[in-house]
């Protein structure tokens, strides 16, 4: 299994099959891809055709064609931009999660921020230039990424990634009460690895 797949199928465990949450923002979702969000992925039409199916959503499953394509968007989309593949497996996995279920630029505003704390914050003995907090994966970043593994080690900005995660999910749900039956989310958070 590659390292991509291992990502995939952790992120898999928290994401469901087929869904239409008028509380959540992408409203119908199948294995966390919003049609709001994804208005043109080509699984849309393979979701339409079985709606009449007795035995839907249940049958979507077994559609291989269906189920490739699900995996093609999570790599393109939310692995293959912070270039996973480059990053520790733990790193990798970690801001996977976070893509899928946070966003691209805040996953990687997530990791920006991590990095620049995990510096000494431009003092004189700066183990590494702070980045710029953009929600964009770059050069900079790879290289702040880099140094700080080298230095802090891979636990270390691991779990500041992952405080941000559970910081994010009270946010949310403080500012929208409603977002509270989501609670599920804490489930995502890993302490310590």
């Amino acid at each position: 299994m590659n390292r991509f797949d291992a990502a995939y199928n952790k992120v898999m465990f928290h994401e469901g099959g087929y869904i239409f949450d008028k509380d959540d923002l992408g409203q119908e979702t199948y294995k966390g891809i919003s049609r709001v969000f994804n208005p043109t992925w080509a699984g849309w039409k393979i979701i339409d055709s079985y709606k009449e199916h007795i035995d839907f959503p249940n049958c979507l499953d077994a559609d291989e064609n269906l189920q490739e394509l699900v995996r093609y968007i999570y790599k393109k989309k939310y692995y293959d931009p912070f270039l996973g593949d480059q990053l520790d497996e733990a790193i990798a996995e970690e801001m996977f999660d976070q893509a899928v279920n946070l966003g691209m630029s805040k996953a990687i505003e997530h990791l920006q921020r991590a990095l620049n704390i995990l510096n000494t914050r431009k003092s004189p003995n700066d183990i590494y230039s702070n980045v710029t907090v953009d929600g964009n994966f770059g050069g900079e970043t790879l290289k702040a990424y880099y140094e700080c593994i080298k230095i802090r080690g891979e636990k270390l900005l691991f779990n500041v990634l992952n405080g941000f995660q559970c910081k994010r999910y009270i946010e949310l749900m403080e500012a929208n009460p409603i977002k509270e039956k989501y609670i599920g989310w804490f489930n995502r958070i890993e302490v310590t690895r």
